[in-house]
């Protein structure tokens, strides 16, 4: 199996279809309304969580108290941090952009399915190595390429990711406000684009 980042797949393309039954068997499922917190950034969360409805972001705030969004997450997504520890807090803060249902099950499960599992331990070591990769892109768009090669990476990233091709082109249905663009884009970039 290859594993590109930016695909136009839901990152549970890493999983098989096995893999994610028993994940799903054993989630609770749970609805949110837009601009829930899933996550608080600094907050122990203990939980691997998949998106069946609606769109999640991950956000983190700036030493002036600015809110960065680092990643968008939509339907079929996984997401959450697999620490080497426990008591590690949350990288980020988890806030839905519109109604949504998450499904979680608690870290101590997934372990213990880890544990059992010599293909599900293989899956979810892709999945986190990918999760990774997306990371250091990210990192990457912001420190080496200035404004304007954040901004031409993060719409590039959002067209292979959510665009639908069209004859006059790739059109991104959902897209985010000119506020948003910037909190994608970076401290930098945010305030020539607000």
């Amino acid at each position: 199996m290859t594993i590109k980042c930016g695909t136009t797949q839901p990152n549970s393309f890493v999983f098989s279809e096995e893999t994610k039954q028993l994940l799903f068997e054993m989630m609770t499922f749970q609805e949110y309304s837009k601009a829930s917190i899933v996550c608080w950034e600094g907050e122990k969360c203990s939980k691997f969580f998949y998106l069946k409805s609606g769109t999640v972001k991950f956000t983190k705030l700036t030493k002036k108290g600015s809110s960065l969004i680092m990643f968008i997450y939509g339907v079929d997504d996984f997401f959450g941090e697999f620490d080497i520890d426990e008591v590690f807090p949350s990288s980020y803060s988890i806030e839905t952009t519109e109604d949504s249902v998450i499904g979680w099950i608690s870290k101590q499960e997934m372990d213990e399915l880890v544990r059992q599992d010599a293909q599900l331990a293989t899956e979810v070591l892709r999945w986190t190595s990918m999760m990774r990769k997306q990371s250091e892109m990210k990192l990457r768009d912001l420190l080496l390429y200035g404004k304007p090669g954040a901004l031409a990476s993060t719409l590039l990233r959002m067209a292979a990711m959510h665009g639908v091709e069209e004859e006059t082109g790739i059109v991104v249905p959902k897209h985010p406000s000119d506020g948003e663009l910037g909190q994608l884009i970076g401290p930098l970039a945010k305030q020539s684009i607000e």
